[in-house]
């Protein structure tokens, strides 16, 4: 893991199907490679219920961190409409065990936690998952205090988020699948 590493996680939500929203993904991804991001993933929604559909992980150094998807607000729109971006902003890892690679059957089940005072050690203890990534605010500004990625198989999905939600009423969950869309 690199400490100075930073990852931005842009948020999407849109009622468009994969191949529609993919099209338009692609173009402002090969513009944030220009400015400086190493990689660019793109995490597919599992479940259609949650609040985003489509997440964007954007990987930099913290010299180089002075991109954002969009520019402007926290939250905009793509120019062709009918996708919403919100920027959750940019986070450190502090614990990296797995990795996002094409073809991966894992279910990433993401918990955003709003509450700094419920550290990601909290979350250490759910029971049913792989492999763990723990993501802390860079700055003040970003919409969550810590991102906590589980990989899973399919089957444990629903038991993790359940523990989640025991150990934090109120905190939001999705579950991911990843995309074969990954720019580096």
């Amino acid at each position: 893991m690199k400490k100075e590493m930073i990852v931005q996680f842009v948020c999407f939500e849109t009622v468009m199907g994969f191949d529609e929203f993919v099209v338009q993904w692609e173009r402002y991804a090969k513009k944030l490679l220009s400015r400086k991001a190493d990689d660019v993933t793109l995490l597919q929604e599992a479940e259609v219920k949650n609040k985003y559909k489509y997440i964007s992980l954007n990987t930099c150094g913290s010299d180089d961190f002075n991109f954002v998807f969009m520019k402007g607000r926290l939250s905009d729109h793509f120019p062709e409409g009918g996708v919403k971006v919100v920027q959750a902003g940019g986070y450190m890892p502090l614990q990296m065990n797995g990795q996002h690679n094409k073809g991966n059957d894992d279910i990433k089940i993401f918990a955003f936690i709003t509450d700094a005072r419920k550290g990601p050690d909290l979350y250490k203890e759910v029971e049913g998952y792989r492999k763990m990534n723990i993501y802390e605010a860079y700055y003040e500004s970003c919409r969550y205090a810590y991102i906590i990625e589980f990989f899973t198989q399919e089957i444990n999905a629903a038991g993790i988020v359940s523990q989640i939600k025991n150990i934090s009423p109120g905190t939001e969950t999705a579950m991911y699948r990843e995309s074969m869309v990954v720019y580096e």
